[in-house]
């Protein structure tokens, strides 16, 4: 399941952080549901993400994960995290629930992993076909 569907119920929540993880593109998909009213917290408007370019892809986006959380809890003092992982990340197997809960603990507030399996949906049906040729 693509992340936007997970993101479309969340996002309305005004004053908790939003963080896609995965590559730029994916992030600026977000905006269009970014319509949630609040007449406090205005910090669900603004959209974040890992932009994770080619040598994330090889290495890995856990460490980069963690540092943009860090970085955007201090910033804004938020009372939740949620992280959204795109397809890619399942690809690459980024532990994003791991990394979640360091921060989470680090940082004192709930820092909750949206993490589609890249063995399931549509992307399956693409995968799966590949991998038994290899």
């Amino acid at each position: 399941m693509c992340f936007l569907r997970v993101a479309r119920g969340l996002v309305s929540i005004a004053d908790a952080l939003h963080v896609v993880h995965g590559p730029l593109g994916c992030a600026s998909y977000t905006w269009d549901i970014r319509g949630a009213l609040s007449s406090g917290p205005q910090l669900h408007r603004l959209s974040f993400s890992t932009d994770l370019r080619e040598m994330d892809v090889i290495q890995g986006g856990e460490k980069k994960l963690a540092k943009a959380l860090c970085q955007l809890i201090d910033l804004h003092q938020p009372k939740a995290a949620f992280v959204y992982s795109t397809c890619i990340v399942g690809v690459i197997g980024d532990d994003v629930e791991a990394v979640c809960r360091q921060v989470s603990a680090v940082k004192g507030i709930p820092v909750l992993p949206s993490t589609p399996k890249a063995s399931a949906g549509p992307s399956a049906r693409v995968i799966a076909p590949l991998a038994k040729r290899c």
